[in-house]
């Protein structure tokens, strides 16, 4: 990680946004490399979405943030069978995520964690994701609507082989990592990017979510980032924020 998680007033776990598919005309032509943003689904949604994408790079200072994406990579990698579908793995993917039991989660991920940390993170999982009273959440877990202007509507990896397929194989590479990083810190945001530089890993797309611009960086803040990240030959010319 790049620096210790800070309080967090505003927590942005679950999902809050509906209609991610408005981002393909942008995702479609972003060049090869990686994807960083912040939050939870939008990341796992827009990261398959956006064809050219190396990596994945998830950024937040939200504890909340960092488990949730840790047990959704955990579950992405868990699911993978040699010989299987796509079709088939995601629907092990799913069940494990909606219904699955301690003994499947252990079953499932028993390579990747000790016993006692897979008891931990399904029991954070139950209490935490499966008993929300999102509404959105309870959307997007759902099979979509087939139909134009529906939620998720050609977007949603839990119901689509190929963004499924995509989106596990870049867990099981291991190139979806999530940092906890306080955005608002330039020295802490220095070392990814510093990282990213030394990687010589360009960014593709910076997508910073309207409640992070509003509510906490501002766009001082975030010209900083954009400074930061395109002094260090991160950001080019052809990359998208």
């Amino acid at each position: 990680t790049t620096g210790p998680a800070t309080a967090f007033v505003h927590t942005y776990v679950l999902p809050n946004e509906v209609d991610p598919e408005r981002a393909w005309p942008i995702l479609t032509r972003a060049p090869h490399g990686a994807y960083v943003t912040v939050g939870t689904e939008r990341a796992f949604i827009a990261a398959p979405m956006h064809v050219n994408a190396d990596y994945l790079f998830v950024l937040d200072r939200d504890p909340g943030v960092i488990r949730y994406n840790e047990v959704n990579v955990a579950l992405l990698q868990g699911s993978y069978s040699p010989g299987a579908s796509p079709s088939e793995m995601r629907k092990k993917y799913l069940d494990l995520r909606l219904r699955g039991s301690e003994a499947d989660w252990q079953e499932a991920l028993s390579g990747r964690y000790s016993a006692d940390r897979i008891r931990e993170l399904h029991d954070w999982w139950s209490s935490e994701i499966r008993s929300s009273n999102s509404r959105i959440l309870k959307v997007f877990e759902s099979p979509p609507l087939d139909r134009e202007g529906a939620a998720f509507h050609g977007a949603n990896y839990l119901y689509d082989d190929e963004l499924f397929a995509k989106v596990q194989t870049m867990a099981r590479t291991d190139r979806i990592q999530s940092i906890v990083c306080d955005l608002g810190d330039s020295a802490t945001f220095r070392r990814f990017s510093d990282l990213l530089a030394e990687a010589e890993i360009p960014a593709s797309v910076v997508d910073i979510s309207n409640a992070w611009y509003e509510q906490y960086l501002g766009p001082e803040r975030f010209s900083g980032i954009l400074r930061d990240l395109e002094e260090r030959g991160v950001l080019t010319s052809e990359s998208i924020v």
